[in-house]
């Protein structure tokens, strides 16, 4: 006959060998899981720091290519601005010689032809000439040359001739439009 299955004490010794060796892999797991843990931990707080670096690295980048921007556009401006008023001053100083030759002889027509050409020089950079319609004087883009004194107040600060047109490159005054402006100064004869 045969017995039935029993433990014996060594399969009781077999079960607590095993639940130890279970403890022991548990306590390893739990260790190998805080160091995975720890490890994320680590890599997370690198990753953040390194977002950190990388959006203060962006903000300078920014700051820096707008700075390079704005020094270009006014780099432009700085380099052209001078070799047009020097244009301007050349056409200016052809409208004079103009004036004291007559149209019909020969070297005013030169002239005239000389002014015409610094004219289209500017016109294809981008200089407008310009001259106001308006009869007011406005400072920012006239320029009083003379004044010519007057006893009527309606007449103080409007414009009373046109000397020269001005000259303006992408809404900047190159120079500004040259005036003769009324001044009011009151009749000494009504005095008492």
């Amino acid at each position: 006959m045969s017995q039935p299955f029993r433990l014996s004490d060594s399969d009781d010794e077999d079960e607590s060998i095993s639940d130890a060796n279970q403890g022991s892999e548990d306590t390893s797991l739990i260790a190998m899981l805080q160091f995975v843990q720890e490890q994320i931990a680590a890599l997370y707080q690198s990753f953040e720091s390194k977002i950190h670096y990388d959006e203060v690295k962006n903000r300078q980048i920014t700051v820096l290519h707008q700075e390079v921007q704005s020094q270009r556009e006014g780099l432009h401006w700085r380099i052209l601005r001078p070799i047009f008023l020097d244009l301007i001053m050349l056409y200016d100083d052809l409208e004079t010689e103009c004036v004291r030759f007559t149209n019909t002889s020969e070297i005013g027509k030169v002239l005239l032809d000389f002014r015409a050409t610094v004219e289209e020089i500017l016109f294809r950079h981008g200089v407008e000439k310009y001259s106001s319609d308006t009869s007011a004087f406005n400072k920012e883009s006239h320029r009083s040359i003379r004044t010519v004194t007057t006893t009527d107040p309606a007449l103080d600060l409007l414009i009373a001739h046109r000397i020269r047109n001005g000259f303006k490159y992408e809404g900047h005054i190159l120079r500004p439009e040259w005036v003769e402006t009324y001044r009011f100064v009151p009749d000494s004869k009504g005095a008492v």
